[in-house]
């Protein structure tokens, strides 16, 4: 399966052109942006052209079991593009990518939220 809407994405700077690739981890750098479009339940396939949100409000995925409250800065949790909240203590380097503008606990199961939606880097 591929990635879905609101995953965030990293670039790809082993392809040439405007190329994006899954995170390769968690806290990462480098991330391009997020999937702003619906896509069916297979995600994305390779080679797929997307369209990314950069800033504004938008839905991004709160990983699996991740409780946040409103106004936590959100960094990549893991290779499905979803997002925790930040780490203050282990996750200097690491791109914020988005601001929830919810406080929620997800289930046992990634989920959607609304964010606000910013990329910049981290330092402790």
């Amino acid at each position: 399966a591929g990635l879905r809407e609101g995953a965030a994405v990293m670039f790809d700077s082993t392809k040439t052109g405007q190329r994006v690739k899954a995170p390769t981890g968690a806290a990462v750098a480098g991330v391009a942006g997020v999937i702003a479009d619906v896509l069916g339940s297979a995600g994305t396939a390779v080679g797929q052209d997307i369209n990314l949100q950069k800033d504004e409000i938008g839905s991004v995925i709160l990983a699996a079991g991740q409780t946040v409250a409103s106004g936590d800065a959100l960094v990549v949790a893991g290779t499905d593009g979803s997002l925790r909240a930040l780490n203050t203590g282990t996750d200097d380097g690491a791109d914020i990518v988005a601001y929830s503008e919810v406080a929620r606990t997800a289930g046992a199961t990634n989920e959607l939220i609304s964010a606000r939606i910013t990329i910049t880097r981290f330092k402790a």
